[in-house]
């Protein structure tokens, strides 16, 4: 998985692929935020995730996504805080990632599956 940051004039497609040694790679557009410049100009930013080439199924979307955001340390760390009744909102701000991340990834899947 490789993690860019993405920025434009419109809104960025929810995923766009290409054919990389002849085999799919997809790349999922997360968390877009729209903003104005100084100027008065729109502007799109968004996280740019690539997947490994020939990888695009719906757990490995989910989880790229999430990875994006969240490292597996920052993650067993919300956890365990979220066990001993502290960081309440972290937890629940992690949990409605995770949520997005199955979205976005089910979203994907029936897009790739009806074309």
């Amino acid at each position: 998985m490789q993690k860019t940051e993405w920025s434009g004039l419109q809104c960025p497609p929810l995923y766009t692929e290409r054919l990389n040694g002849g085999q799919r790679q997809i790349t999922v557009y997360a968390d877009p935020q729209e903003s104005q410049s100084e100027d008065g100009s729109t502007q799109w930013t968004a996280t740019a995730i690539t997947l490994p080439v020939g990888v695009y199924d719906y757990g490995s979307i989910v989880s790229a996504v999430i990875n994006a955001r969240y490292s597996g340390d920052q993650m067993q760390a919300i956890i365990n805080n979220h066990l001993i009744d502290s960081h309440e909102g972290e937890f629940n701000a992690m949990q409605e990632y995770r949520l997005y991340a199955k979205r976005v990834a089910k979203e994907i899947i029936e897009d790739m599956d009806n074309k």
